[in-house]
């Protein structure tokens, strides 16, 4: 009987010897199915843990998209930041660009002579709009320039146009419009655009027929036979253009 006992006893604890050494020193099975679950890369396994402990499988999940941020996106942050900073400089060079320092100015169109023949009147281009397609006033009469807003018109002579003293009349754009006169005379100045080299009238009080011109004013011409001297010279005031005998 003592011996059966024995036999059992000894049968039992090579059994447990055994379990302690396939499952653990506690006989749990814990690590068995850990390690499996750890070494499972389908991730099935994830999921028939993950119902277990959800926050830990998304913590896991997190933690992996965490790693995989830090090592490839670290670099792909560098990356995007590097690129970022390239277009920035791209963008500075071109914005210097864009800010005009080297676009060509607007100068608008240049001032070109127009020959008249003297069988027309001054040219008077801003005349109300009843007025269609005559863009000149008779021979012997005077286009009235009251301001920069309101139409021109014709009159008679400078004097009955009426016009305020900041107002401008053009009696003649060439001489060969001054009936028994010599000269079509220019009452302002000629300035040269610092930025275009195009010409415009300063000070202007308008142009006038003389038998010569007053010291200091100048001569207009429509066409280079209308000097005496100096080159006929193209110029802009008040919307006209006109040509002046340059020295």
């Amino acid at each position: 009987m003592n011996a059966n006992r024995t036999a059992l006893l000894a049968s039992l604890l090579a059994t447990l010897g055994a379990g302690a050494a396939c499952g653990g020193t506690d006989g749990s099975e814990l690590f068995g199915p850990d390690a499996g679950a750890g070494t499972d890369a389908s991730g099935s396994s994830s999921s028939s843990s993950g119902s277990s402990s959800s926050s830990g499988g998304s913590s896991s999940s997190s933690g992996g998209s965490s790693g995989v941020s830090s090592s490839s996106g670290a670099s792909s942050s560098g990356g995007s930041s590097g690129s970022s900073s390239g277009s920035s400089g791209s963008s500075g060079s071109s914005g210097s660009f864009d800010a005009g320092a080297d676009a060509p100015p607007d100068c608008g169109k240049a001032p070109t002579l127009h020959p008249a023949d003297g069988g027309a009147g001054p040219y008077c281009p801003f005349r109300d709009s009843g007025v269609v397609g005559i863009q000149t006033c008779a021979l012997g009469t005077t286009c009235c320039h009251a301001d920069n807003i309101s139409p021109e018109s014709c009159a008679e002579s400078p004097s009955a146009c009426g016009v305020p003293d900041s107002g401008v009349t053009f009696e003649c754009d060439t001489p060969l419009e001054c009936a028994g006169a010599d000269r079509c005379c220019f009452s302002g100045t000629v300035q040269s655009d610092p930025t275009c080299g195009t010409l415009f009238g300063s000070k202007v009080h308008g142009t006038y027929c003389a038998a010569a011109c007053n010291a200091g004013q100048l001569e207009i011409c429509a066409q280079q036979s209308d000097c005496t001297s100096g080159t006929c010279t193209p110029f802009s005031t008040k919307g006209h253009v006109l040509g002046y005998c340059k020295p």
